[in-house]
C-alpha cells in the first residue's frame, strides 16, 4: 500500500505524458488543493493496470503486488461500468465483487459475522425503503416543501 501511495504521489507531480511538472506548476497545485486531493490511489491503480511490469515507476511494487493491484483495478472498472444500474442492484454487485456473500455465509454462525450479515441485510432494506419512498429516489420527507404537501393533504 505504501508503494501504491508513493506511485500516486509521483503521478500527482507529472503531466499526462508522465514528464515531471515544472516546480512552479507543482507549487501552484499544492496551494490550490487540500492534502487529501493531492494523491489519488485510484489513479495509481489505473496506471499499474495500464503499464508493463518493467515500467520504472513500478519497481517498488512486487510482482505479486502488481498482480493483486491489477485484479483490484479490474474489479473497480467493472463497478464503474455498473454505476448506472439501479442502486439495489449496484449494492448487490458490490457484495458479490467483494465476495461478502461468501464470507458472511461461511461465518454466519460466528458472533460478529452473524451481526455483520444482519446489518448488511438491514442496510439493503433501508436503501430499498428509501428508494420506494419516491419514484425519483428522494424521500418526500427530504423534499423541499414536504411540510406544505402533508399539511394540504391532511
Amino acid at each position: 500500500m505504501a508503494a501504491l501511495y508513493d506511485l500516486g504521489r509521483t503521478l500527482s507531480e507529472r503531466d499526462t505524458a508522465m514528464a515531471p511538472l515544472p516546480e512552479e506548476v507543482r507549487a501552484r497545485l499544492r496551494s490550490s488543493r487540500g492534502a487529501d486531493e493531492a494523491v489519488s490511489i485510484v489513479d495509481a491503480v489505473d496506471v499499474v493496470r495500464a503499464v508493463r511490469d518493467d515500467y520504472r515507476l513500478l519497481e517498488a511494487i512486487t510482482p505479486e503486488g502488481r498482480a493483486r493491484i491489477r485484479a483490484a483495478g479490474e474489479m473497480l472498472e467493472r463497478l464503474r461500468r455498473a454505476s448506472s444500474q439501479p442502486i439495489p442492484e449496484l449494492i448487490r454487485l458490490i457484495e458479490l465483487e467483494l465476495r461478502l456473500d461468501i464470507e458472511l455465509a461461511a461465518n454466519e454462525t460466528r458472533g460478529p459475522a452473524r451481526i455483520a450479515a444482519t446489518q448488511l441485510r438491514a442496510f439493503a432494506d433501508e436503501v430499498r425503503a428509501f428508494l420506494a419512498a419516491d419514484d425519483r429516489g428522494a424521500s418526500a420527507v427530504c423534499s423541499p416543501g414536504s411540510t406544505r404537501r402533508r399539511a394540504r393533504t391532511s
